[in-house]
């Protein structure tokens, strides 16, 4: 099972990504990217992270996510028995690998 979960997380990033490029529409100059999927084990529910630059955009992004239906979309193209319901979440590890970054700089400053 877990492969098929597995094949089913990397099916789902491949397509909600190019879905993404092509039937949703974001403000100018944002750059979305599906970073990661996670599907439940009943492959009932299925977490899709997003990073989003810049990070300011994240809350109107994931508006417009949820409008877009993808899983509609998604259950027309693929051909699965079952498409999990999708709920989308900002990855931010970008942001905070930028905050740890100028952290760092800071430090080294004062040494």
């Amino acid at each position: 099972m877990p492969d098929r979960i597995d094949k089913i997380n990397s099916l789902i990033k491949d397509e909600v990504g190019e879905l993404i490029l092509t039937e949703a529409e974001f403000p100018p100059d944002t750059l979305v990217t599906v970073t990661a999927v996670v599907t439940s084990k009943d492959m009932h529910y299925a977490k899709v992270f997003v990073s989003v630059l810049p990070i300011n955009h994240a809350g109107q992004v994931l508006k417009i996510l949820e409008k877009t239906r993808l899983r509609k979309i998604l259950f027309k193209k693929l051909s699965i028995k079952f498409i999990p319901i999708l709920q989308y979440h900002i990855d931010d590890t970008e942001a905070k690998a930028q905050d740890i970054e100028g952290l760092l700089d800071q430090l080294r400053k004062k040494v």
